[in-house]
């Protein structure tokens, strides 16, 4: 189960960072000076990456508010009009899925290392 929910918070993560970083340029072009704007949005999900790919319990726990950042974008995306619905639910599901797989990845790999240094005296 555990492996699960870090796979998924994994191939979640590789997914916002790719929609995020093509969804300017490529996806729905905007005008030349917005595009560093919202390419800062794929910016922001570098923050957790370390902590990610070791597996820190803390990095996901926290990871988990980044997540719903990209959730309300997505749910504007889907409110605001955009042109193309299938790019706004494509980023609610990879965020959804970001954020539940953090969040599972935190709570049981926090509960299996203090079981096991309740098992170890320490």
């Amino acid at each position: 189960m555990i492996r699960a929910a870090r796979w998924l918070t994994l191939v979640c993560w590789a997914g916002l960072f790719l929609f995020w970083l093509a969804r300017p340029i490529w996806l729905v072009p905007t005008e030349a000076p917005a595009i560093p704007l919202k390419l800062l949005l794929a910016g922001a999900l570098l923050f957790p990456l370390r902590g990610l790919l070791h597996g820190k319990p803390y990095t996901h726990g926290w990871a988990c508010f980044l997540a719903l950042g990209y959730f309300v974008l997505s749910v504007d995306d889907l409110a605001g009009g955009l042109a193309s619905k299938p790019l706004g639910w494509t980023g609610l599901l990879l965020a959804v899925g970001f954020f539940f797989g953090c969040m599972g990845y935190a709570r049981l790999e926090g509960r299996r290392r203090k079981v096991a240094a309740m098992q170890t005296g320490g």
